[in-house]
């Protein structure tokens, strides 16, 4: 018998539901994810990025090896991954976990396949409701003319939003204010923002 089993687990910035484990037999089968934080993370290893080297990710993903595993630590470290492919126009950015645990030796091996997507560009500003005062949808349009066709950068659309849109809520998440539209043929991606 293998003393390894392989998992792909979801990490959701610390809590896990389910994981499919695949046996030697080739036969998966999903089940309440293990406890892991008894397991040390002996290695944190990246295949599939094509933008950045594997020491960029591990400078980004920034989860200690040689500790005990911890949930909270790989969904922040995977949140800080999805923010720096963000900052680079990869909005559809995703990454795979999965977990090669060693049993009699206690340890995690964690490698994370990542699927970049498409590079993206901002595209066009829509508005939509009514201005909280008068000229407030001009002087958008004419701060939004700064980043349209620059390529798309989750961080300055942040800064963005918060000096130009300052209707919004100050909740610290001023992108889940916007819808965003991905145009797959242009790879641009237009918004829109809506007044209250």
């Amino acid at each position: 018998m293998n003393r390894f089993a392989v998992l792909t687990v979801l990490f959701l910035l610390g809590s896990t539901g389910f994981c499919q484990t695949a046996d030697t037999s080739g036969r998966t089968l999903s089940s309440p994810a293990p406890d892991l934080s008894q397991y040390r993370l002996e290695a944190v290893l990246f295949e599939g990025s094509r933008s950045f080297t594997p020491e960029q990710l591990k400078e980004t993903f920034d989860v200690p090896v040689g500790e005990k595993f911890k949930h909270t630590a790989i969904g922040q470290g995977l949140e800080r991954l999805r923010q720096l492919y963000g900052d680079y126009g990869y909005i559809n950015f995703t990454a795979v976990p999965t977990l090669q645990l060693d049993k009699n030796r206690g340890t995690v091996v964690l490698t994370i396949s990542i699927d970049e997507g498409d590079q993206f560009t901002f595209g066009r500003l829509f508005l939509a409701g009514q201005e909280t005062r008068a000229g407030e949808a001009d002087a958008l349009h004419n701060a939004w003319a700064v980043l349209s066709g620059k390529r798309y950068d989750s961080s300055l659309l942040h800064k963005w939003l918060i000096q130009n849109a300052t209707f919004l809520p100050n909740d610290g998440q001023t992108l889940r204010h916007l819808e965003v539209h991905l145009d797959a043929s242009t790879h641009q991606a237009d918004l829109k923002l809506t007044f209250p």
